[in-house]
């Protein structure tokens, strides 16, 4: 696999807790299809039930359907589904939140590295000054000892 094509899969991973919190939404979602299922099995038994005793089925099921069916139907959607809901925006909002920390770390890093960068120019600007101040202090010893030496030779002569 080339390193490019190992950069974009890291670059493209969602986070563990963001997965984490898909796995969740979709096992409460699961659930609650199941609960609903399970209350439109129940609805049909009990309507049977009804049935086997003589009752007419037009007045069992006018009966039933607003005081079982429909509260149980709504209340499976929406506890179930509210709450995977809610976890599938949790989990946008962690991937979001997780990428804008990792730009920001990125450009810490980044600040971090010009930072060493520019101390280390500055302490190679230091030595070179130090460097260059050394040089002409030595060429003024030179020159001085030419001088001197000069001197020297005119006051023989």
């Amino acid at each position: 696999m080339k390193t490019e094509d190992k950069k974009v899969f890291k670059e493209s991973r969602k986070s563990p807790i963001t997965i984490i919190m898909y796995i969740a939404a979709l096992i409460v979602a699961i659930a609650g299809v199941t609960l609903l299922v399970n209350n439109i099995i129940l609805f049909r038994d009990t309507v049977n039930q009804y049935v086997a005793q003589g009752y007419e089925y037009s007045m069992v099921t006018g009966q039933l359907i607003p005081s079982q069916l429909v509260p149980n139907v709504c209340e499976s959607v929406a506890i179930y589904g509210g709450i995977a809901f809610a976890l599938l925006g949790v989990a946008e909002i962690n991937e979001k939140t997780s990428k804008c920390l990792m730009i920001i770390r990125k450009d810490s890093d980044c600040n971090d590295v010009v930072e060493e960068g520019i101390l280390l120019q500055e302490g190679n600007l230091d030595e070179n000054a130090d460097n260059i101040v050394n040089a002409r202090i030595t060429e003024e010893e030179v020159i001085l000892e030419e001088v001197v030496q000069e001197s020297e030779k005119s006051i023989e002569v």
